[in-house]
């Protein structure tokens, strides 16, 4: 992914030489990137054409364009590329360095966190109140990540092995250490206590059930993990249910930060749970764990699920 991106921007670049690119030309870049059409490589209407002649077309199309957030993710990518380069002599300056772009809305609104209502809706199906699904991963992953916050591809990924009992407390490791595994970064390594409702509801025994390494075996790997297909499954679900752009699978891990917040949990404990950096040389090099126990006590303040 962070290839393609920088092979994005360097093809609305239109030049070959690294040293020709300047800060005039990112900045051309930034406005052609605000033209690019969402999804370009899989519209059949682009088929076959560069980046600079897609942004040609659309300007006649009038598809849907990236988003702000998603010109700014571009450039800070293909600015990575250029440090790299500038470090290794091939270049003499990153025209990408410290382009600054105008926030368009808070960081808490960037996602839509689920309401209790919003959750009602969720899992009032008839995959969660009849348990009548295809996949075991249409019931499960959506509780997990009510239950604990983690990211999609955390949970896909995870192995039977890395659910286990601490000082008789069920945990959750979220880690690299098998094939395929991938962490967002180092401080997603953590451990996760098991919400009361997760186990009432028969996860253990439901891993009990597995003949497979993995906890969920359908997924399979990509080049965006484990998690593509179930992404697109819960697209549909969301869709089908009435939740539009802001609402997607990430938005579970916002519920539970809002809930930690209500909660007035300390930010220390809420990212030790969610693999949040501190910014805090104190902490984040020098503090110890926080006690499972502790842990628990914080998880369990997530809301039960009602109906289940």
């Amino acid at each position: 992914m962070l290839r393609a991106k920088c092979q994005t921007v360097l093809d609305l670049l239109g030049k070959s030489d690294l040293p020709e690119i300047r800060r005039r030309d990112a900045e051309d870049a930034v406005q052609l990137l605000r033209q690019y059409p969402v999804n370009m490589k899989k519209k059949p209407q682009f088929k076959g054409m560069t980046a600079k002649q897609a942004v040609k077309l659309n300007d006649k199309l009038k598809m849907p364009t990236l988003s702000e957030e998603s010109v700014k993710d571009y450039c800070q990518k293909t600015s990575g590329f250029f440090e790299w380069c500038h470090l290794n002599e091939f270049t003499d300056i990153n025209p990408f360095k410290a382009i600054r772009f105008r926030k368009q809305r808070k960081d808490s609104e960037a996602k839509n966190a689920y309401t209790q209502t919003d959750l009602q809706k969720i899992f009032s199906t008839e995959i969660h109140t009849n348990r009548h699904f295809r996949h075991a991963y249409y019931y499960w992953l959506p509780l997990l990540a009510n239950l604990t916050g983690a990211r999609l591809n955390e949970l896909c990924q995870l192995h039977k092995a890395d659910i286990y009992q601490q000082d008789g407390i069920w945990v959750i490791q979220i880690d690299d250490r098998y094939e395929g595994q991938k962490l967002k970064n180092l401080t997603s390594r953590r451990l996760i206590p098991i919400h009361r409702q997760l186990i009432e509801l028969g996860f253990i025994e439901y891993l009990h059930s597995v003949k497979h390494e993995r906890v969920f075996p359908e997924l399979k790997n990509s080049r965006d993990g484990f998690g593509s297909a179930a992404s697109k499954w819960f697209g549909r679900l969301k869709t089908k249910l009435g939740f539009g752009r802001g609402h997607d699978f990430h938005s579970f891990r916002h519920t539970v930060a809002t809930q930690f917040k209500q909660q007035q949990v300390s930010h220390i404990a809420a990212g030790a749970i969610l693999g949040h950096t501190l910014n805090n040389i104190t902490y984040d090099r020098y503090g110890k764990e926080l006690p499972i126990t502790q842990l628990q006590e914080v998880i369990n303040l997530i809301a039960p699920l009602e109906g289940l």
